[in-house]
């Protein structure tokens, strides 16, 4: 059984769980928002990714990375190297004419 770590990611003023990838912004006192959770998948701010610090990025990164099944590893490893067709192309292939 692993056990639950959260993590400050100060430069972004919040936290996250290391098991299950779920951010919380952080109190004026220190501690967290139990209620603001959402999954580091989820988010969508440009801004929010932008503002990491490079030490945070990396941690960011290795939570987020550690928490993809090999089909979603794939098929960004396909997409970084020009090689996703996605859904359009599967369409494509597996309709029935």
């Amino acid at each position: 059984m692993k056990t639950e770590i959260i993590i400050e990611i100060e430069s972004v003023g919040c936290f996250i769980n290391t098991e299950d990838g779920m951010t919380y912004a952080a109190h004026a006192d220190g501690g967290l928002d139990e209620v603001s959770g959402i999954h580091i998948h989820d988010l969508e701010c440009d801004e929010w990714f932008e503002s990491l610090s490079d030490e945070d990025l990396d941690v960011v990164g290795e939570i987020s990375e550690s928490l993809l099944t090999e089909k979603e590893r794939s098929d960004f490893n396909d997409a970084m190297n020009g090689d996703y067709t996605g859904f359009d192309s599967f369409l494509e292939n597996n309709l029935i004419a």
